[in-house]
Order: structure tokens, then sequence, then C-alpha cells
């Protein structure tokens, strides 16, 4: 099942020409070549949901997801998750450390 997800992924980027962004190919250390789907899956498995407490509240917020990662989204015509995933009102006494 896995192999075939890469293949339907991969056939997405190379419909949309996605190139790979670094900084070693901005600095043209390394020449440009065509995004792959492990390149960028590699990056979305960096994207983190934090909890942020404020007063009472707790604020789940994702980390920033790189521009590889995004192109891969964009390719399955995906919507690009909202920076705050969830807001919770009250925090319980047991979660709280003093």
């Amino acid at each position: 099942m896995s192999y075939f997800c890469e293949a339907v992924i991969t056939r997405e980027l190379r419909k949309k020409q996605e190139k790979l962004v670094t900084k070693s190919i901005e600095k043209k250390v390394v020449k440009q070549r065509s995004l792959t789907v492990p390149m960028a899956l590699k990056e979305l498995s960096s994207v983190l949901a934090i909890p942020v407490r404020i007063g009472k509240k707790r604020i789940w917020v994702r980390t920033d997801i790189r521009e590889n990662a995004v192109k891969v989204i964009k390719a399955q015509s995906m919507k690009i998750p909202p920076k705050i995933l969830k807001i919770e009102e009250e925090i319980e006494k047991r979660d709280r450390k003093t």
C-alpha cells in the first residue's frame, strides 16, 4: 500500500514538475533536481503540534511546514492545515504543574 501511495504522489509531483528546494541548490553547490516523495515526506514528518498555555487556555499550534512538504500537500490538492489547530478553553487542575 505504501508503494502505491508513493507512486501516486510521485506522479502528481512529476505532472507539476516540482523541484527540490534546499540551501545548497540555492547557493548553486548542487544542481537543481526533481522533488522526490521520500525527501518531501521527511520534511513533512518534522511538523509537530505543540501545546501553548495562555492563562487558563491551552492552544495547540503546529510548527512551520517547509516548502518541499507544502508542495506535496498541494500536489494532492489538499489544504494546508491552519497554524492554530485547537483551543481548549479550560485546563484541568491535574494538567497543571505547580
